[in-house]
């Protein structure tokens, strides 16, 4: 995939779209953004932080070494919510089928085709990737999403397993297996979650 317009990336696009139209010090927890607050260490809540480190986080250019916006990182109290909340939808969730899984995935792909400028600016930025290198990573990304979408779509939902034993049939059935939770590298962020 190639960008729609080389000459619109620039840093100082890439800077602007982070301060303009990234989400910071928020977290989409339950179907909605919720706004992380500074810690309150004199209430109630103090305990939900990690005393050991701020909850605010500098987000670095990589080529300049400059501070490009600082957010906040979720709390324990957020975190757990985020499990719970994906807890409560993965019985509904694991019923969906693979067409409203795929349609999901390639949803996704197709927002990240829409947003491929921006993409590769942030990567640029934030990761300190080429131009040329951030590109293939965004579309890697892209690719990964439909991908999978694409893979449970035409893959059975079950499978025979063959055996020695006589009289036994059995059965190799597939199905969304619950929460997952990634700690990604910094350098490929994007295909990775994908």
């Amino acid at each position: 995939m190639e960008m729609t317009n080389a000459n619109s990336l620039t840093r100082e696009s890439a800077i602007q779209t982070v301060q303009n139209e990234v989400m910071l010090n928020a977290a989409y927890i339950d179907g909605k953004w919720m706004t992380i607050e500074a810690p309150a260490t004199d209430t109630a809540d103090a305990d939900s932080y990690d005393s050991n480190h701020d909850s605010s986080y500098d987000l670095y250019d990589s080529n300049s070494g400059t501070i490009i916006a600082t957010t906040r990182l979720c709390t324990k109290v957020q975190v757990e919510m985020a499990v719970n909340a994906a807890s409560a939808a993965y019985p509904s969730w694991s019923q969906t089928t693979v067409s409203t899984r795929a349609s999901y995935l390639n949803a996704i792909a197709e927002t990240m085709e829409q947003q491929f400028d921006k993409l590769v600016g942030l990567s640029v930025l934030n990761n300190g990737k080429p131009i040329e290198e951030a590109k293939i990573d965004v579309s890697d990304a892209i690719a990964c999403y439909r991908y999978y979408a694409n893979l449970i779509t035409e893959q059975a939902t079950w499978s025979e397993v063959s055996t020695s034993e006589s009289g036994i049939r059995l059965l190799k059935t597939y199905a969304p297996v619950g929460i997952c939770a990634l700690i990604v590298p910094w350098n490929f962020p994007m295909v990775t979650t994908a």
